[in-house]
């Protein structure tokens, strides 16, 4: 927390990324992010309402975002508070597994004539 309190801009140049974790921690401490535009992050980011994002492997995209994020500091109190909320949001583990759990409750308990017909195989119930 200490070291994202000092930051202006959390800044990501990964070539690959699974679950951007870092990206949301950074995010839930209102901090603004600049990653590229790789697998998991722009389902995380959107840009200029949650972050910004960069084309891969292009240093001049990646400069051109942070003028920008320079020139326009003084406004991206909207985006920091909109990226906390999203993570919050979206990638609460309480509430997901809460989601989670009623959608796995649905689906398993259904009655047994119900199961089988759901289930069942079109074509072998002709034969």
């Amino acid at each position: 927390p200490k070291l994202y309190s000092q930051a202006d801009v959390v800044v990501f140049t990964s070539r690959s990324e699974g679950i951007p974790v870092a990206a949301m921690e950074a995010m839930s401490m209102e901090r603004l992010v600049l990653a590229p535009r790789i697998t998991g992050i722009p389902e995380l980011i959107t840009p200029g309402e949650t972050g910004y994002l960069y084309d891969p492997n292009s240093i001049e995209d990646l400069l051109a975002n942070l003028f920008h994020i320079r020139a326009n500091r003084f406004f991206s109190g909207d985006i920091r508070m909109a990226a906390r909320k999203h993570v919050a949001l979206a990638f609460d583990s309480r509430r997901n597994l809460g989601n989670f759990a009623v959608e796995f409750l649905r689906r398993t308990q259904t009655t047994d004539a119900k199961r089988e017909v759901e289930h069942a195989d079109p074509v072998l119930q002709q034969i």
